[in-house]
């Protein structure tokens, strides 16, 4: 789904709902790169890392026993893995202000590792920090210059500080390293809309369309731009569609209070 939290991890970028972090440690461990994480993921073994505390508190996780993952990650002495692991284990939990300060300590131990500064960042925006989360997301952009993982995460913030300009730029970037994501030209679209760009948005929300057919959120923006453009039988049919994907009348209704006043792109 297209409104989903993002988590930097490594070289990768876990679009989760709350508790995936926690499969995230079981299928690949803390700060190492690999397997795709689904919310499957839980049901799998866990790799070993190679450091003997991590991977006792993975195991255990795999058991179920969170308390004893979390105890045997408390040690006053841990490393920066270990410190990651947890930091992971309590962001997922929902225990976002503990997370930070764990996050921060993995982030002081591993100074080159983006998957802390990554989850950093998260922890920081979902504590209502948006100016600190953006200069961690820019932090592990430097540290992953090749990966789309900050990328990713930058243009959350882009989007939702609706800093339209550089949510733009950032999803261009991504769409031209990754063109199979729909999010991206998603949310290009959503920034050209803001800028009032609707022909522009169009484009975009076009190509998200043609990438996720089956995101109901997909039709309802580009509804919501064909009406700007005075489209209004095409604008129709995509609210059709985007009901038809499984967006309820009351999401619908929600969505049209929602909508900021504008005036059209011809001027109307």
């Amino acid at each position: 789904m297209l409104a989903t939290t993002e988590i930097a991890l490594g070289n990768r970028v876990v679009r989760t709902a709350r508790g995936v972090a926690l499969a995230l440690v079981l299928s690949c461990g803390a700060a190492l790169p690999g397997a795709q994480v689904n919310e499957g993921a839980a049901a799998a073994q866990p790799r070993p890392t190679g450091d003997e505390t991590v991977d006792r508190a993975r195991a255990a996780l795999a058991r179920g026993e969170q308390a004893r993952a979390e105890k045997l990650l408390s040690s006053p002495h841990r490393n920066g893995a270990a410190a990651s692991l947890l930091g992971t284990i309590l962001l997922g939990a929902g225990r976002t202000a503990e997370a930070l300060a764990v996050l921060e300590e993995a982030c002081r131990k591993l100074p080159g590792d983006p998957y802390p500064m990554g989850l950093k960042s998260t922890a920081l925006s979902e504590l209502g920090r948006p100016q600190e989360a953006l200069a961690a997301a820019e932090e592990a952009r430097k540290l992953d210059p090749r990966g789309l993982d900050a990328l990713r995460l930058l243009s959350e913030l882009h989007a939702r500080a609706k800093r339209y300009r550089e949510l733009v730029g950032v999803s261009e970037e991504i769409v031209r390293r990754d063109p199979k994501d729909p999010v991206a030209p998603f949310r290009a679209a959503l920034g050209e809309a803001g800028q009032g760009r609707f022909g522009q948005a169009r484009r975009w929300a076009l190509q998200a369309a043609q990438l996720a057919p089956s995101e109901p959120r997909v039709w309802l923006l580009l509804g919501r731009i064909e009406e700007r453009l005075g489209k209004r039988a095409d604008a129709k049919k995509r609210y059709e569609r985007a009901q038809a994907e499984g967006l309820s009348a009351a999401d619908l209704m929600e969505a049209e209070l929602g909508r900021s006043p504008g005036r059209r792109e011809d001027g109307r």
